[in-house]
């Protein structure tokens, strides 16, 4: 593994860490002015979101999405420009309080150390659109 893979390894874990912890100015500080969520089109909180404050927007509607959620990573690899989180879903929906677990594949791009991009892969994006609705 590269040296930069491995600092693209340690930026990732720490934007989860901060973000766990609620810490939304070091989490701002490694995402590039420009950094780009592309969310999967056929869930409610679906499209793209192009900028820090159109980021945040993003995860809020996913968030907002759930009475409660919990999330595990479960592990991260890198490759050149791309860091690959693994990470464990557990949820309660908002509309029905219905219980979910599923996991999502979220593919971060950085570049000079700043996250330019993330894209969640879910596993099962129809259990979720129909808990949903």
């Amino acid at each position: 593994m590269t040296l930069v893979e491995q600092e693209n390894l340690r930026i990732v874990g720490l934007v989860y860490d901060a973000f766990g912890a609620g810490d939304l100015e070091t989490v701002r500080s490694y995402l590039d002015p420009v950094v780009e969520l592309h969310e999967a089109e056929s869930l409610p909180f679906g499209g793209s979101y192009i900028g820090y404050d159109q980021v945040l927007t993003g995860i809020s509607n996913v968030l907002g999405t759930w009475e409660t959620a919990a999330s595990s990573v479960q592990f991260l690899t890198a490759g050149g420009d791309w860091v690959v989180a693994y990470v464990e879903m557990n949820v309660v929906t908002k509309k029905n309080r219905r219980q979910l677990r599923f996991h999502i594949s979220e593919m971060w791009r950085l570049r000079g150390g700043k996250v330019v991009e993330i894209r969640p892969l879910y596993s099962d994006t129809h259990m979720i659109w129909s808990a949903v609705q």
